[in-house]
Formats: C-alpha cells, structure tokens, sequence
C-alpha cells in the first residue's frame, strides 16, 4: 500500500511539474521539495510551503532559523513579482 502511494505521488508530481512547464510559470531553484501544487486561474501558479523553503535554505546555506527567515523574506519574497511567479503559502 507505501508503494503505491509513492507511485502515485511521483505520478502526481510529473502531471503537476508537466501542467507548470505548459503554464510558462516560474519555479524557485532549488525548492522543489517545497513545492506543493499549481493554483487556479487566469495565471497559473506554482505553489510553495514557506516554512519548508525556510527549512531548505538552512539547510542548503548553513544558516541558523533566524538567519533563513531573513532571508527568505529579504531575497526570497522581494525578488518575487509578475504574474507567473510563485505564490508561498503557510500551511496549518
């Protein structure tokens, strides 16, 4: 039943990975872990958890939580703008 699950995520993640491509949005580099779907409507999206990208950042930088949030916000969501471009979501 693991199996497949996994499966089926992996298939999932092609479709969705193949649906932002056709889409013409932009990805974050480095940050597919994070990215947790594709939104709806006239611009097509790709959707990202915030606090899983926090998590790649330290863990990809060598940075402390504090020094990942700052940058996230400073680097990250600064530099994100246009109608192709991720939107970050925090989850609960």
């Amino acid at each position: 039943l693991q199996e497949q699950r996994q499966r089926k995520m992996l298939r999932n993640r092609k479709h969705l990975l193949k649906k932002l491509q056709e889409e013409e949005c932009l990805l974050l580099p480095d940050m597919h872990i994070a990215l947790i779907g594709i939104s709806e409507g006239i611009h097509a999206r790709a959707v990202y958890d915030k606090d899983i990208c926090i998590d790649i950042l330290e863990d990809s930088m060598m940075l402390d939580k504090e020094s990942a949030i700052m940058y996230f916000y400073t680097s990250l969501m600064g530099a994100l703008e246009g109608d192709n471009t991720p939107l970050i979501v925090e989850t609960i």
